[in-house]
């Protein structure tokens, strides 16, 4: 049997400890976790890109051979200089209904309705014109709707942009372009990555050097 005292004594200990779990609990705050982003319309981020898109960006079908048009969104990257490239814009910009993509503080280009490599001369000349450059500008378009990019030009029969592939060689590149204009006997090429411009003697020692980037500049010299 328990003294009644002791029972007594118990029962006022429970009680309080339940009065106390009571007046804990009361006092937590009401912590409600955040709601999550809506990312499905959100265009996946290229490796090693550090940007995204906005979710109502839309996916425009995009073809390297097309001409740009409203709805297509470009990453750039451009540098100004020969010896020591400077950077003057990184960044997303998109074809607007009227054919104009700003290219952040610089000032905007009408490359809606032109192919791509005249909308890198398109852009070249805008950084000239607002004064943001005069050396010699180099435009890196990195992709277009996520197409990863790489471009050719020079001494080629098809100046071009190409998209990439896994497994994809500076070699690839130049058959993909037609190869080098008829009669050429030139071999030397050089290589323009993140403004800076790089010789090498042929396509062999270039693909030999490394593997393709996006938004690389390709460009086959015309002399031997």
């Amino acid at each position: 049997m328990i003294d009644t005292p002791f029972k007594a004594a118990a029962v006022t200990a429970i009680s309080l400890c339940v009065c106390s779990c009571s007046t804990v609990k009361n006092a937590m705050p009401d912590i409600r976790m955040p709601k999550m982003p809506d990312l499905t319309g959100v265009k996946n981020m290229l490796p090693g890109s550090g940007d995204s898109v906005s979710s109502d960006d839309p996916l425009i079908p995009f073809n390297a051979t097309s001409k740009l048009a409203e709805g297509h969104t470009l990453r750039l990257r451009l540098y100004e200089g020969t010896m020591t490239a400077r950077e003057i814009f990184t960044g997303l910009t998109m074809v607007g209904e009227k054919g104009v993509a700003k290219i952040g503080n610089i000032g905007s280009a009408k490359i809606g309705g032109h192919s791509l490599p005249e909308a890198e001369r398109m852009l070249q000349s805008v950084c000239r014109v607002s004064g943001h450059a005069a050396q010699r500008i180099h435009v890196h378009i990195i992709s277009v709707e996520n197409v990863r990019l790489v471009a050719i030009n020079g001494d080629t029969k098809a100046p071009s942009y190409l998209p990439m592939w896994d497994g994809m060689r500076f070699g690839d590149a130049l058959r993909h372009a037609g190869g080098r204009k008829s009669g050429s006997a030139a071999s030397a090429v050089y290589l323009t990555r993140n403004g800076t411009r790089k010789f090498f003697s042929h396509m062999g020692a270039l693909d030999a050097w490394g593997e393709p980037q996006a938004g690389d500049i390709i460009t086959l010299s015309g002399d031997l």
